[in-house]
């Protein structure tokens, strides 16, 4: 199997066209159709229904892009680990939810970097549970999650300190119709929502979705655990959705997208470093001073 072969796969399940998956991946459609045929033989599985614009998918797409960023992030670590064995680099083992990898990440590693130098970083992106696991056992050195009062990341004080990095709000956003006067709620609501059982689901259940069905009908569109997905759905004008007002800041100032919160609701949310007591062990003094600091501050 080759590595390229589960990038082709992941694009297209962000696409759900081979032409613009091929686009994306700078070849022609019969090669990316080729390459996904070979993935499939390899795996010994048929993971694509060809017979349905836009393509169709034979397995959950969830479960495909979660097992294979996961495949793709293990690919990465071996080498990754493999190089620092051989360089004795050193290396911030991140855990990060992942609209957090896009809108947390950079600051926090910035600050780091500020006050040591020599550090560089490895991330791994997936949801809240999964980057607490790997947080308890020791895979990473500091995990970054959203939080609320009600549902805390629940680490226990003596594998990591809790460092609060700011607070970031879940508001509802619709693709702008560009008229000047913002444009009325479709009856029912298209709605482009996480999965119930997420954090991210629970938390606009609680805050925002059990009033609004009791007073308007809304109609799932889609379901979908990645923020940036439904993002992009939400560009589409696929839906409205919930999304962290950092992700899509810049489309909000340029008015491409509309902030519905004042009818819809709005969800707070705060932004928790955890950094990993244990990391001491083999990350250096400075390193580990520099994530202290960032504690202290």
């Amino acid at each position: 199997m080759k590595l390229d072969w589960v990038d082709d796969l992941l694009v297209l399940l962000d696409e759900r066209n081979f032409s613009s998956a091929a686009t994306r991946r700078f070849i022609s459609q019969p090669a990316l159709s080729r390459r996904i045929q070979s993935l499939e033989r390899w795996l010994g599985v048929t993971l694509i229904d060809r017979t349905t614009k836009p393509v169709g998918f034979l397995v959950p797409e969830e479960q495909l892009k979660i097992e294979f960023q996961s495949l793709r992030d293990q690919i990465f670590d071996l080498r990754s680990g493999l190089r620092d064995a051989s360089q004795a680099s050193e290396i911030v083992r991140v855990g990060a939810q992942q609209a957090l990898t896009i809108t947390a990440f950079p600051d926090m590693s910035r600050s780091l970097k500020d006050v040591a130098s020599g550090a560089s970083f490895r991330i791994r992106s997936a949801n809240r549970e999964e980057c607490v696991a790997m947080f308890l056992r020791h895979e990473i050195d500091i995990l970054i999650c959203y939080e609320t009062d009600q549902l805390t990341a629940k680490i226990p004080f003596d594998y990591g300190k809790r460092i609060d990095f700011g607070t970031e709000t879940l508001i509802p956003a619709c693709k702008s119709s560009g008229a000047k006067k913002r444009q009325p709620l479709p009856n029912p609501i298209p709605l482009l929502l996480y999965p119930p059982s997420s954090f991210l689901g629970m938390v606009v259940r609680d805050s925002c979705l059990r009033e609004l069905v009791q007073n308007r009908a809304v109609d799932t569109i889609c379901e979908s655990a990645f923020s940036s997905g439904l993002k992009e759905m939400v560009m589409e004008n696929m839906g409205i959705a919930w999304l962290p007002r950092r992700l899509i800041r810049s489309e909000l100032e340029n008015k491409n997208l509309i902030d519905f919160g004042d009818t819809l609701g709005r969800a707070d949310l705060r932004v928790t470093l955890f950094w990993n007591l244990n990391s001491r062990s083999h990350l250096s003094s400075e390193v580990a001073q520099a994530i202290e600091n960032m504690s202290a501050r």
